[in-house]
């Protein structure tokens, strides 16, 4: 990875964009009415984690009605997800502008990102293995998105992981050259 802009790593530009790109998608779907869409023929029938909608023409939404235990416990893991999502963005942006050594902060953010992707994951997997058939058959693109946010969140945690890898090489060949340079 070489320097880009303003002499910040690209790895670390590249893995700011991947979680802001994460954050943003992981908002659609955890906001979005749409992890069920069904045409029953006579209206649109799509809820998302909160929301229950009905469109025959008009749109009509509503608090998602009878709510069972799996169901909270969904709404909650996507919940801590994006905390979690959003305390890695937060966290990030200091550490690429301001504190470029900071390994505390570096490590932190890695923590953030695989946390909030265990937590969509989690979120996903029990809406998965809990919903009724007809749900599942019928999951739509804010299901989708939560998915492919945490996939993001990880490859963000890689680039980050890399730059730091690739910090320590830095340090330990500037350190060898110095020895030999010493000793010459």
């Amino acid at each position: 990875m070489t320097m880009g802009v303003c002499g910040i790593e690209d790895g670390q530009i590249i893995a700011t964009v991947l979680t802001i790109l994460a954050c943003m998608i992981n908002v659609i779907g955890f906001a979005a009415p749409y992890w069920y869409f069904d045409n029953n023929g006579k209206e649109d029938i799509y809820f998302g984690i909160w929301q229950y909608c009905t469109s025959n023409p008009a749109t009509s939404c509503i608090k998602l009605p009878n709510i069972q235990t799996w169901q909270v416990v969904v709404q909650a893991m996507e919940s801590i997800g994006l905390v979690f999502l959003s305390l890695a963005l937060f966290f990030l942006y200091p550490k690429l502008f301001c504190c470029e050594r900071s390994h505390c902060i570096r490590y932190l953010v890695v923590c953030f990102l695989l946390s909030s992707a265990s937590c969509v994951l989690i979120g996903v997997i029990i809406y998965g293995t809990m919903a009724p058939l007809d749900w599942i058959h019928n999951i739509y693109f804010g299901f989708a998105f939560v998915i492919i946010s945490a996939g993001i969140a990880v490859i963000s945690a890689c680039f980050i992981c890399l730059c730091q890898q690739k910090q320590k090489l830095q340090i330990r060949h500037l350190k060898h050259y110095a020895i030999i340079t010493k000793h010459s």
